[in-house]
């Protein structure tokens, strides 16, 4: 791993801990994405950024976290849920006009 990444995993982890702190919810300790779902979560913000325009890479990765949250909530894994919004999101950027 590049010391760039590395920064980039121990500032996920700071924020994750902070925001845990702030919200009085151990529950976002932790929270930083896996590996593959950190790829994952990659690739749909370039998909996105490539099909549309670029500021909606990041807004696209909330709406993501905010319906993992929500399937959560009601017993589905933070894994399914991903896969869940990944395939609906390929799908989308698919039948977007050339």
């Amino acid at each position: 791993m590049n010391e760039a990444a590395g920064d980039g995993d121990r500032l996920l982890a700071a924020l994750a801990a902070e925001l845990a702190g702030a919200a009085g919810a151990p529950a976002l300790a932790g929270a930083e994405p896996r590996r593959d779902d950190r790829a994952l979560v990659l690739r749909l913000a370039r998909d996105v950024a490539h099909a549309t325009e670029r500021q909606n890479a990041p807004l696209t990765t909330y709406i993501v976290g905010r319906y993992v949250e929500l399937r959560s909530r009601v017993g589905v894994t933070e894994r399914d849920a991903l896969a869940e919004a990944a395939a609906v999101l390929q799908r989308l950027i698919r039948s977007q006009p050339p």
